[in-house]
């Protein structure tokens, strides 16, 4: 038990290295036909991220209808992009249109000087 609550105990101190991804419901098939939404309910999502918009990393499936998705921050001073797919009776879309996020630098404030 003891063991547990330090672990906890560091889990919780430690700050957020994450993003949240959230993604609206796919309600139309590329034919732009309706997708019925008892089906809607059994789309999975998967996540993907980039440094360059070029190679992607695919982050894990969700359960069916899942939306929100934790994927990891660009590091100081870089922008990543995050895009998702949609996957219905094993017919998977392509990639949505990607968004970004930029984490700057923390630029520490000058030293205070002074001169006697």
């Amino acid at each position: 038990m003891k063991k547990l609550f330090v672990l906890a105990f560091l889990f919780a101190a430690l700050p957020s290295i994450a993003a949240v991804l959230t993604l609206d419901s796919s309600t139309t098939y590329v034919d732009n036909s309706a997708i019925a939404p008892a089906d809607q309910l059994r789309i999975v999502y998967t996540p993907f991220w980039s440094i360059d918009n070029a190679t992607w990393t695919q982050g894990a499936a969700g359960a069916p209808d899942a939306r929100a998705f934790t994927v990891p921050d660009p590091p100081a001073g870089s922008t990543w992009r995050y895009t998702a797919t949609a996957t219905l009776d094993n017919a998977t879309s392509g990639k949505a249109v990607a968004v970004s996020k930029s984490v700057p630098f923390k630029v520490p404030n000058p030293p205070r000087v002074a001169v006697q």
